[in-house]
């Protein structure tokens, strides 16, 4: 409160398989459930809203309502973007192929925690899980990447904390990562490691 609108980013995901994550048994559709999301963050508009948790490749015939719906409200200026959150290879492809897609939620770390890929291979999950993300990117997709620490399976270990993020931040191909805290001690850290990068790329 208080702070110039476009000083931060607003990001948010609607939950909307037929099942699970929501109490509620009805799914509403972007534009009934924006106007709450708009009063309860008292703004204007929302920077970017994903699809959630997308884990097939069909997302785009099984969703195609709902980014109808999304698509209306960019043009009414109520959101900025509109994207996915990917939990698969084939939705972030499908998502890589969609002129609807802006922005894709990809998981991405350096120990190959929680990602998609070959279950004996941590190395070929990273490297697959790249290989997805330049294509993406090349695209012109924004990349957001998400279980930077494994899903906070690095929360105990400062050294694999420092290690994914810094992994993360060096990456040319993503644009902004989300992590998760459960201690204060940890954003400051955080912030150190990605301040020692920025350092290093501007000189």
């Amino acid at each position: 409160k208080g702070k110039p609108r476009d000083s931060y980013t607003l990001v948010t995901k609607l939950w909307l398989h037929p099942t699970g994550g929501l109490p509620e048994k009805e799914r509403l559709s972007p534009e009934e459930t924006l106007p709450r999301l708009l009063r309860e963050l008292r703004t204007d508009y929302i920077d970017v809203v994903q699809i959630h948790c997308m884990m097939h490749g069909n997302w785009t015939r099984d969703y195609e309502s709902a980014m109808e719906s999304m698509e209306k409200l960019k043009k009414q200026g109520k959101i900025r973007a509109h994207g996915i959150s990917s939990h698969s290879f084939e939705a972030t492809q499908s998502a890589t192929d969609s002129d609807w897609c802006d922005v894709i939620h990809c998981r991405i770390n350096s120990e190959g925690m929680n990602m998609d890929g070959s279950r004996d291979s941590a190395a070929q999950r990273v490297e697959s899980g790249l290989d997805h993300i330049r294509k993406a990117k090349k695209a012109g997709k924004g990349i957001i990447a998400m279980k930077v620490l494994g899903e906070g399976k690095m929360s105990h270990d400062a050294e694999l904390r420092k290690k994914s993020t810094q992994f993360v931040a060096n990456l040319d191909c993503v644009d902004v990562m989300i992590v998760g805290f459960t201690e204060k001690e940890h954003i400051t850290e955080f912030v150190e490691n990605t301040k020692v990068l920025q350092t290093r790329k501007n000189s």
